[in-house]
C-alpha cells in the first residue's frame, strides 16, 4: 500500500510539474493582409529581434524573442478597413490601470506605418475629441490617455535584412 501511494505521489507531482511548461498555442494569422507580420512599437521596443507585437485572428499580442510568455493587449472584435485607415473594435484593453471592457482604436496606415489617430470607449466618445458637454477635468484626463496610447501603438513593420 505505502508502494502504491508513493508512485501515485510521484506521478501526480511530475504532471503538476508539467502544468507550466507546456509551450503557447501558435498565433493565428489575422485575416487583415495588411496587418499581417511583425511590427515594432517604435516608442517601447528596441528592435524586432528581441519583441515585436503581433496581430492575430484573436487580437493585438506582444511577443517576446526570449520565449517569455506573450501579452495581449486586446481582442479583436470586429475590424474595418477603409483607405488608409483601420478601424479595430477590441474589448479588454487597458489604458493607464483602466479597463475598457469595450473600445474602438482608429489607426492610418502608410509607408508601413501604424499611428494611432482616435480612441474611442465603448460609448464611442472621442478621447482625443471629447464632447463639450464632458467637464474640462475629465476632457484633459481623456486627453492625456489618448496622447499615452497614441505613442504606445505608435508601430512600424518590422523588415528583415
Amino acid at each position: 500500500m505505502n508502494l502504491l501511494f508513493r508512485c501515485t505521489a510521484a506521478a501526480a507531482l511530475l504532471m503538476l510539474g508539467a502544468c507550466g511548461d507546456s509551450a503557447e498555442e501558435p498565433l493565428q494569422d489575422i485575416s487583415v493582409q495588411d496587418l499581417r507580420g511583425a511590427w515594432l512599437m517604435v516608442n517601447r521596443g528596441v528592435d524586432c529581434r528581441t519583441q515585436y507585437i503581433r496581430f492575430a485572428q484573436s487580437g493585438i499580442f506582444r511577443v517576446f524573442a526570449d520565449k517569455r510568455p506573450r501579452k495581449q493587449y486586446a481582442a479583436f472584435t470586429k475590424i474595418v478597413l477603409g483607405t488608409g485607415t483601420i478601424s479595430m473594435d477590441v474589448s479588454g484593453l487597458n489604458i493607464g490601470g483602466v479597463a475598457l471592457p469595450a473600445a474602438t482604436l482608429q489607426f492610418t496606415l502608410a509607408d508601413n506605418k501604424l499611428r494611432l489617430t482616435d480612441l474611442k470607449g465603448g460609448d464611442g466618445m472621442s478621447f482625443s475629441h471629447p464632447a463639450d458637454s464632458v467637464g474640462a477635468a475629465q476632457q484633459a484626463r481623456l486627453k492625456t490617455f489618448f496622447r499615452l496610447e497614441e505613442q504606445r501603438f505608435a508601430m512600424d513593420r518590422c523588415t528583415t535584412g
